[in-house]
């Protein structure tokens, strides 16, 4: 109701109806939080965090080619907020578009004068992970060597973050698969 309220008292301020859209897909009311997404893009079309939650949005409704617009939208208002990186590279990921995806998380890892480290356990984490599901694209194609390239160099991403946050389950779990896939 307070979303509500705030939507009808500023119609035209975007972050209500993204606020709103995000409680709504974490309520299992996705098509409404869609709607909302695309609402507050239309409230401000300048707006990158208007764009990049609705990619977002999108990609978490298992909806990833339809996300990469929104978020390439984004990147282009603003290409020195980093998520949104990660967010562009997780959809290629999802789409099998790989190289792209590698592409994107390079992209997030730049160099900052004061660095995020939970910005880059998440960027070698999903780094890790496309590399591990394009090992499996090439294991499809039977091409082993292919395979186990870009296992070890999932291996390399992920041992990384673990030297970050050595006691995260989720890495070590991570770690655990590759490392299964890679000795097979």
């Amino acid at each position: 109701k307070k979303f509500e309220k705030a939507i009808e008292i500023a119609p035209e301020f975007p972050y209500a109806m993204i606020e709103y859209s995000k409680f709504k897909f974490r309520t299992g009311h996705v098509h409404k939080a869609l709607e909302l997404a695309k609402n507050a893009i239309r409230a401000n079309p300048e707006n990158y965090h208007a764009w990049f939650s609705y990619g977002i949005s999108l990609r978490k409704a298992n909806k990833a080619p339809e996300a990469i617009e929104p978020l390439q939208k984004a990147k282009e208002l603003n290409p020195e907020h980093l998520p949104i990186f990660n967010e562009l590279g997780r959809a290629y990921t999802f789409t099998g578009d790989y190289e792209k995806a590698e592409a994107e998380f390079m992209g997030a890892l730049k160099e900052e004068e004061y660095p995020n480290y939970r910005h880059k356990i998440i960027t070698l984490q999903f780094l890790a992970d496309n590399y591990k599901r394009w090992a499996e694209a090439f294991g499809l194609r039977r091409d082993s060597d292919g395979q186990i390239k870009m296992l070890r160099l999932a291996f390399e991403r992920i041992l990384e973050a673990l030297g970050i946050a050595q006691k995260d389950r989720k890495l070590w779990s991570q770690y655990w698969g590759i490392c299964i896939d890679l000795g097979i």
